[in-house]
């Protein structure tokens, strides 16, 4: 009787060994997150002006804007689609979170007149231009709304940035995130908006981030042509109505989720979508017209998030 316990715990032992080694060949280490540090960006020199200050959002703010890059599975009725996509997001404070359209996490395919839906696997976002650096960062997915078209991210590292040029003392966050607009928006301000340039045109089928090579920012100079515009319906959230305002600086797609600024750098919005009413060949055709959601929406979202998730997340 002993030697048949003895064989069966013997069994048993060796069954679950086998197991456990089974198992570690397809389990992955997540690595743990390092500490970036990032060079001082040295302001400009002069003071904003009418005619310049677009170049000093080029040069400065637009460093909240970041590219970001979503690989997901789109399943259709016979078919399992792998993709990648970009658009463009707004760090909003030093601990990392990064504000989003939702299509960085919503992934549609539209196939045979059906539009196929799915769910980012993996997103990424790159730094902007003026920080020279074209590493694709890690971001981890924390809320999305599908109704008012918003997302919110974190990067997985933890940033820091040298307070001088010397490098002899740093600080914990970014140099520059998103600051707000407080005000009511009036009609005729100059802005500026910013986002990733042709990403999606420069390559063909990306199956992964690793396809897009070449990330830049672009930024395109108009003005607030439209507040609380009734030309679509308003978004409804959280019991409120929240009506897009229409700015005359052209975007592309991947500019979704950028930022628009006033001439002192403030955020008056994010990038939501272009207006593209009539024909392309006919005279109703809105060629430079971009619809934008302001910061009483953003704000919304961004305290439903925290409450549901349970974290803390600053605005400035």
């Amino acid at each position: 009787m002993k030697k048949i316990c003895f064989i069966l715990s013997l069994w048993l032992l060796l069954s679950a060994t086998l197991l456990l080694s089974a198992c570690n060949l397809f389990y992955v280490v997540k690595r743990a997150p390092k500490n970036v540090y990032k060079e001082f960006l040295q302001s400009s020199a002069w003071e904003f002006g009418e005619a310049e200050f677009s170049e000093k959002i080029a040069d400065e703010q637009s460093a909240c804007v970041v590219t970001i890059l979503a690989t997901g599975n789109v399943v259709s009725s016979n078919k399992t689609y792998l993709l990648s996509y970009a658009c463009s997001g707004i760090i909003l404070n030093d601990e990392g979170y990064i504000l989003t359209t939702d299509l960085a996490y919503n992934m549609e395919v539209y196939k045979g007149g059906r539009t196929y839906n799915g769910k980012a696997i993996e997103t990424y976002a790159v730094l902007s231009d003026v920080y020279q650096d074209s590493t694709h960062y890690k971001i981890e997915y924390v809320y999305h709304d599908s109704d008012c078209g918003l997302s919110l991210f974190r990067f997985y590292d933890t940033f820091y940035y040298y307070s001088d040029v010397q490098k002899s003392d740093s600080e914990k966050g970014f140099q520059f995130t998103g600051e707000f607009f407080n005000d009511r928006l009036v009609t005729g301000t100059a802005c500026a908006a910013v986002g990733n340039s042709l990403a999606n045109i420069m390559v063909e089928n990306p199956k992964s981030h690793t396809a897009f090579k070449d990330i830049r920012l672009t930024i395109t100079a108009g003005f607030l042509s439209d507040t609380y515009s009734d030309a679509v319906t308003p978004i409804q959230f959280s019991g409120g109505k929240y009506a897009f305002s229409v700015v005359t600086a052209p975007i592309n797609s991947e500019m979704i989720g950028g930022a628009v600024f006033d001439k002192e750098g403030k955020i008056l919005g994010m990038i939501f979508q272009k207006a593209t009413y009539g024909a392309a060949e006919s005279s109703d055709y809105l060629k430079h017209v971009s619809f934008i959601q302001g910061t009483d929406l953003i704000r919304a979202f961004v305290q439903q998030a925290a409450t549901e998730c349970a974290i803390s997340v600053e605005l400035n």
